[in-house]
């Protein structure tokens, strides 16, 4: 499956073993998008994991931005914002 895979491709040597308790500390890319909410008449938008891929390429900028997903019926806004420049102060960044 695309999840072990990606977890596997992210973690060099290691293989699913269905031991769950070794996914523990594991890394594996993730990639969000926008998803429009709606309840009691008011609307917006929150960040939705949308899929899995290797570290690697969420690292080196290979990886496509998932669109938004606005409510049925709705043409697309974009909710998203330009990523930074520098990654330096985002807390999941290792150096």
């Amino acid at each position: 499956s695309n999840v072990m895979w990606s977890l596997e491709e992210s973690n060099p040597g290691y293989h699913f073993d269905f031991d769950e308790a070794k996914l523990k500390d594991k890394l594996v890319g993730v990639l969000f998008r926008n998803k429009e909410w709606e309840m009691d008449g008011k609307t917006g938008w929150t960040t939705q994991c949308c899929s899995l891929t290797d570290a690697q390429s969420i690292r080196s900028g290979k990886f496509k931005t998932p669109k938004d997903k606005p409510l049925d019926g709705k043409s697309a806004f974009s909710a998203s914002s330009p990523l930074p420049d520098n990654d330096d102060d985002l807390p999941w960044v290792n150096h």
